[in-house]
């Protein structure tokens, strides 16, 4: 699905990762592991196309991604992936529905459609009775929730996720870790940056980030 091969970034003099190569196949459930700071959120953001690497290349579905267009790229990171980052990244002032239905208003999809898609994909995350909310009236294993539907909504090839624990008690770190292994059991590829053995130990593959080098 998603290849990397021979890629580097540094910022400043600051190597972060170095000459790596990684490939994601279609139904994989991957950990990214290592300290603060050792280049967790810097591999899942080039792997999102949110940053580009100084050096590598980029493939999709076997196609070299010519990483210095930007309507290519901002066509993939629109169609192909969805992003849950730790802190939710949710507007306060909207109301659930509107939350999750962001990615479908960018597309400029038909109101009903998007309303449809929006009632199905929070039941599908069990969070359907919460869509007239606002995320401050939620918890955060319920706003992280509603992160994931956002994600999700889009049908994209690969899920990101960033710390997706992070923020959350023992109990609603449970439910998040049993509902990504239903989506990935349902064929939904995801990527996982943790420093937590216990989410990490749920996914098919760990790789390790150290010393600017990715180990299994």
């Amino acid at each position: 699905m998603v290849k990397l091969q021979n890629t580097s970034k540094s910022y400043s003099k600051r190597v972060i990762l170095n000459d790596i190569s990684l490939e994601i196949a279609k139904g994989d459930m991957i950990a990214l592991m290592g300290r603060s700071g050792a280049g967790k959120t810097t591999l899942l953001n080039i792997l999102g196309l949110l940053e580009i690497p100084d050096r590598g290349e980029y493939y999709l579905d076997g196609n070299l991604i010519r990483l210095n267009n930007d309507e290519i790229v901002s066509r993939i990171r629109r169609d192909y992936i969805g992003f849950v980052v730790q802190n939710y990244g949710l507007l306060n002032d909207k109301k659930i529905d509107y939350n999750i239905s962001l990615p479908l208003l960018i597309k400029k999809l038909k109101k009903d459609e998007i309303k449809d898609k929006v009632y199905e994909t929070a039941c599908a995350v069990g969070i359907e009775e919460h869509l007239n909310k606002y995320p401050y009236q939620l918890s955060g294993g319920e706003c992280q929730r509603v992160s994931i539907a956002r994600a999700l909504i889009k049908n994209p090839k690969l899920i990101l996720a960033d710390e997706p624990t992070g923020a959350l008690d023992e109990k609603s770190e449970q439910n998040i870790i049993q509902l990504l292994l239903e989506l990935n059991r349902k064929g939904v590829t995801i990527v996982i940056a943790t420093h937590n053995s216990e989410v990490a130990n749920i996914c098919k593959k760990i790789f390790y980030i150290k010393n600017e080098n990715l180990f299994t």
